[in-house]
């Protein structure tokens, strides 16, 4: 008795099993149940094929019934003369059987071949989170998570676009690790079940699942659920952060490693994993890796900076934005660069810009409406805006809480309950041709430069190659002032009453001798630069100059009082310009010259114009004081300077008084006001104080634009 022949099954990456019989006929079979196969057949020689069939072939009859199917296709048909077919699959039978034997032999291998079951898409994105990183909320209530990637931790916000963009990649990367593990250990069983029997490479590895956007939805909503469960309340930081327990300051390299620069008194060092949490924007760049050795002498080569007054006043002024925008807390002027076509504006702006938070989008717009500012606030460190021909009010007023650090409240979009809190403070650029703005809260927090016509152009390429070469660096120079700022802050004081930006005279006191200027020179061109934005502001308005004439006529002795009427009525009396007259920004009645009395009052006060309110008459009617009044007589109270309060005063009336350096007319002689900009050289002509200048929160300016408004003026 002959024994049965080996049947060697091929075991193919699909998952079915190929059988070579003995009547040259290869047999596939796919199992699709313990019991349940698909079986087809065919015969290379003549390219005959059986169609597949579907039963259980441990039993006989589903053998004999494909045996029978095989005949039919494989079997020609009889000749001429004869009554049957030739057989040509005599062993047929034999041969499905030694299949049954092998199939039914080896255990589970239905199990073996087929793809593990997996769990829903969902469930494996919030586990692979939580498994992955650190679910927590803000002190506001965003829910956020940091997430351990490849030894670094990267920190999202959990509804923000750059987190969906981010679990669409890591959920590829990781699920395609967990399908090829799976393959592997299939492969492994199988070896043990099947040894020589299994092809080097048969587990097929399917791709991981595309993602949709309802699974994503899902997940995120399942992970700001448990964000707020678990109460775990951190603080996020964009570009720029600051360690309250250490008082270490850490700036966000933005580069794939996630790195930041660490500063404190000692210098500044480059980290892997800063202990503060940052999050990144879209739109923001990466910066290079800071060099020792660098000179901020590098990067006025670069800029239009000459070697005139105006120059050397703008330098110190626009270094110490810089390393002031590299601190996270304090208030942070507003940086204004004026100046006609052809001074390099906006690429003094973009390149100032590139040293602290260099963005794909760099410059903006005037934002349309309060909602699109609080939006570029959230995702920008440095807001920076282009070419502003013009200054709205609810602009100029937004523009003061930035650098204060305010937050702003809008209505949530599409709900009539909702309600978006944006709280921020930013560094700030403006550039424009025209004036920026006549508002005097928001004049008292810019740093106004004036940029001189280029002598000779660049090409850009160059400028930017050289920059690109410098800037580690020039960074290297602004962290090394801000460290030795750091050293230095502790033993100065704001003395005097200072101004309406302590914090940043401070820290350019602080960091002026690091920068590469002598004591004083900040302070200097801080007073120059106030008393510039001041007038500016004068300039601005039509009716400036002539208030100022017409109070030049007056002293402190011999004051002019009146109601706002007798005095608009004198004043058209003494412009003798009438297109000045038509400006829409001339008052055209009473009302209308009170609310421009009570926004110039603490600028012409530093013209040494005094402007004040006083009580109501009988007519029930509040009127107005005008006087010249020398401002050499009080002393200016800059910061780190003394200073004596003014004698008398209104209570509207506390900026410091000034030296003009055009008298208006007086009534012994004089010349005509033209609040131009001071020559002096002396800090104590040049400062003006405007600690306690009134704003538009200020409630006695309130009080009296609301008499206005009602008539009361």
């Amino acid at each position: 008795m002959t024994d049965k022949p080996q049947m060697n099954p091929r075991i193919q990456e699909n998952g079915s099993v190929l059988f070579d019989t003995q009547d040259g006929i290869t047999v596939r079979v796919v199992i699709q149940a313990p019991t349940q196969v698909r079986a087809e057949m065919w015969r290379d020689a003549d390219n005959a094929i059986m169609p597949p069939d579907v039963g259980n072939i441990g039993t006989k009859s589903f053998r004999e019934k494909l045996a029978k199917s095989a005949r039919e296709v494989f079997n020609p048909p009889p000749a001429k003369g004869e009554e049957k077919n030739k057989e040509t699959v005599p062993n047929l039978d034999e041969d499905l059987g030694s299949i049954a034997t092998v199939l039914l032999g080896v255990p589970d291998l239905e199990e073996l071949l087929k793809p593990a079951a997996a769990t829903s898409t969902v469930d494996r994105l919030v586990e692979l989170v939580e498994n992955t990183g650190t679910l927590f909320s803000t002190p506001s209530g965003r829910s956020h998570v940091s997430i351990e990637v490849e030894g670094h931790t990267e920190t999202y916000a959990l509804d923000d676009a750059p987190f969906i963009d981010f679990l669409r990649g890591h959920f590829y990367k990781t699920e395609r690790e967990r399908l090829e593990r799976e393959a592997e250990e299939r492969y492994e069983r199988l070896l043990e079940n099947l040894g020589g029997m299994v092809p080097d490479s048969m587990i097929h590895v399917p791709r991981p699942a595309v993602l949709k956007e309802q699974a994503i939805s899902d997940a995120i909503n399942q992970l700001k659920s448990i964000a707020m469960v678990d109460k775990k309340v951190e603080e996020v930081f964009l570009r720029v952060a600051g360690d309250r327990e250490t008082g270490k300051f850490y700036l966000d390299l933005c580069d794939d490693d996630w790195r930041a620069v660490e500063v404190d008194e000692d210098g500044w060092r480059v980290v892997s994993n800063p202990p503060l949490r940052f999050v990144r924007a879209k739109g923001q760049l990466p910066l290079p890796a800071p060099e020792m050795g660098g000179s901020v002498g590098d990067l006025k080569e670069l800029l239009n900076i000459g070697e005139d007054e105006d120059s050397k006043r703008n330098w110190p002024l626009l270094l110490v934005w810089l390393v002031q925008a590299l601190r996270p807390n304090p208030q942070h002027p507003i940086l204004a660069l004026k100046g006609g076509e052809g001074t390099a504006k906006s690429f003094t702006a973009f390149l100032l810009r590139s040293l602290v938070d260099p963005h794909d989008s760099p410059d903006d717009y005037t934002p349309p409406d309060l909602r699109t500012l609080c939006i570029w606030a959230e995702h920008e460190w440095v807001i920076a805006l282009d070419n502003i021909s013009s200054m709205p009010e609810w602009l100029s007023n937004a523009l003061c809480k930035l650098v204060t650090g305010m937050g702003f409240k809008v209505r949530t979009l599409y709900k009539d309950r909702g309600l978006e809190i944006f709280k921020a403070r930013r560094p700030i650029t403006i550039n424009g041709i025209a004036d920026i703005g006549t508002n005097k809260d928001l004049m008292s927090r810019t740093l106004l430069v004036n940029l001189p016509v280029i002598s000779k152009y660049q090409l850009e390429r160059e400028i930017m190659e050289s920059f690109e070469e410098k800037r580690p660096g020039i960074l290297g120079a602004l962290l090394e002032a801000v460290s030795a700022g750091m050293r230095k802050l502790p033993e100065l004081k704001v003395e005097g009453r200072g101004s309406r930006m302590p914090d940043f005279d401070l820290w350019g006191r602080a960091t002026e001798v690091a920068l590469g200027f002598t004591e004083g020179t900040f302070l200097k061109a801080r007073g120059q630069a106030e008393r510039e934005a001041t007038q500016s502001s004068l300039e601005a308005e039509p009716i400036a100059i002539t208030i100022e004439r017409f109070a030049g006529r007056y002293t402190r002795a011999n004051l002019w009082e009146g109601e706002a009427q007798e005095l608009l009525d004198e004043i058209n009396e003494l412009e003798t310009d009438d297109a000045r007259k038509r400006d829409r920004d001339w008052p055209k009645s009473p009302g209308g010259l009170g609310k421009k009395l009570s926004k110039l009052q603490s600028s012409l006060r530093t013209e040494g114009v005094i402007v004040e309110k006083i009580p109501k008459g009988a007519h029930g009617k509040r009127g107005w004081r005008l006087f010249y009044e020398d401002p050499g007589d009080g002393g200016p109270g800059g910061p780190g300077g003394t200073s004596e309060e003014p004698t008398t005063q209104s209570a509207t009336q506390s900026a410091t008084q000034e030296n003009p350096i055009d008298k208006p007319e007086t009534a012994t002689g004089g010349t005509s006001g033209t609040c131009g900009a001071s020559k002096s050289d002396s800090l104590d002509e040049d400062y003006i104080d405007l600690m306690n200048n009134p704003s538009p929160y200020d409630p006695d300016v309130n009080d009296s634009l609301k008499d206005d408004e009602e008539g009361e003026v």
